[in-house]
């Protein structure tokens, strides 16, 4: 009888452990969670267009599409500024200048 109640108890106190843990585990999520065993990537990361950026920069509005499959596929197949496109510049003395938007847009 003593092996049998011995039994029982140890069956018990496992029991006992095993819902100790599982509320443990139910406490802190982030202490539990799984780590998967990955790698760190060498691709570099997808970013938007330069416009999009910068008018997240501004806070500024900028359409969704900028972030979806499509418009970062065109921010990488495309460039979004031609080199020739020139613009008109107010300098501090009031006065207006044409400058290449290619030059801008890097600052």
């Amino acid at each position: 009888m003593n092996e049998e109640e011995q039994e029982r108890l140890e069956q018990v106190r496992i029991k006992e452990e095993e819902t100790l843990h599982k509320e443990d585990q139910k406490k802190n999520k982030f202490k539990f969670t799984l780590i998967l065993a990955t790698g760190i990537q060498d691709d570099p990361a997808i970013t938007p267009c330069s416009y999009a950026i910068r008018k997240l920069d501004k806070s500024r509005y900028v359409e969704l599409w900028y972030f979806t499959n499509d418009g970062l596929n065109e921010a990488i197949i495309k460039k979004t500024v031609d080199d020739d496109a020139m613009m008109m510049l107010t300098l501090v003395d009031g006065s207006m200048v044409w400058v290449s938007v290619a030059l801008t847009c890097s600052a």
